[in-house]
């Protein structure tokens, strides 16, 4: 059996961070088509036929996946200013810098 000191060692050893920047331009008050939890700012899906999916598609390197956080939309860390200016269809360009935490692969 492990202890609580050597599971925490394991699981803080194992996961990877990494962050990446995704720049969407929101034409003509486009819906994002993002679905969030919107107190952790975490991606819980997106629409097939949306922004996300179009930047995703055009850049695999650094596709913003369900899973995924936002840390800061345009520079703004805090989580609600955040999702009011994602909401917000008269921002035309987004920089969402994003969070991924993964497990690291051995």
């Amino acid at each position: 059996a492990m202890t609580a000191v050597g599971r925490k060692a394991w699981s803080k050893a194992s996961m990877a961070r990494r962050t990446f920047t995704v720049h969407l331009r929101r034409t003509h008050g486009q819906s994002l088509g993002l679905m969030l939890e919107k107190k952790t700012m975490q991606l819980q899906s997106y629409e097939d036929e949306s922004l996300l999916a179009t930047w995703n598609m055009e850049n695999p390197a650094d596709a913003f996946l369900p899973g995924d956080t936002i840390e800061k939309v345009n520079g703004v860390s805090e989580p609600g200013v955040g999702y009011t200016i994602m909401a917000d269809p008269k921002v035309e360009f987004l920089h969402l810098s994003i969070l991924r935490e993964s497990a690291s692969v051995r």
